[in-house]
């Protein structure tokens, strides 16, 4: 078999209104898509689906919720729930009739991308403070160092919307927001 993507032909069949971006993108073939590109689709959306029960921490919640797109989540294992929080995310069973009612929910609600962003980035915050402090404290115990690290920024590479040192801000959200054409 010459295809290198012998899965695409069945998935589009599975899948007859499903949008193949990353083939858009490459003109008919599979191509990666950079942060911007990834932000602009995303932000295309009402909301976004998780539906694996096993993925985990599930880079993607985080990557809707960072651009103020909230989700509709099955129940998992692996942590990304320990970022939901009411009204931004609605968690059911692993039932379409459940999901699709979510996301009528979450559509009706009718949330503002930049509340859910901040809120979102103010957890993050929090967190860095926390595994910065813990490190530190490792660091302390030993290694004998007050304080090895003064910022997370080791540890964190830049990813949209996920700049260290960021304030969560308004001021700071509401550039990015328009540059990216959030409403």
């Amino acid at each position: 078999n010459n295809n290198p993507e012998p899965w695409v032909p069945g998935l589009r069949a599975a899948l007859p209104q499903a949008r193949f971006i990353n083939h858009e993108y490459g003109r008919g073939h599979y191509a990666p898509l950079d942060k911007q590109a990834i932000a602009r689709e995303i932000n295309r959306a009402r909301c976004g689906l998780c539906l694996s029960s096993v993925e985990g921490s599930m880079r993607g919640s985080m990557e809707y919720l960072l651009c103020g797109i909230p989700v509709v989540s099955t129940y998992s294992l692996g942590g990304r729930d320990r970022y939901y929080q009411a009204p931004y995310v609605i968690e059911v069973a692993d039932d379409p009739q459940a999901v699709r009612e979510a996301v009528g929910e979450l559509k009706a609600r009718k949330l503002n991308k930049l509340a859910i962003r901040d809120h979102v980035g103010r957890i993050v915050e929090f967190e860095r403070r926390n595994f910065l402090k813990a490190v530190n404290e490792l660091a302390r115990a030993h290694f004998g160092v007050a304080q090895l690290f003064d910022t997370p920024t080791p540890f964190i590479q830049d990813e949209p919307f996920t700049a260290p040192q960021e304030e969560w801000s308004r001021r700071k959200l509401v550039p990015v927001a328009e540059a990216l054409g959030v409403k």
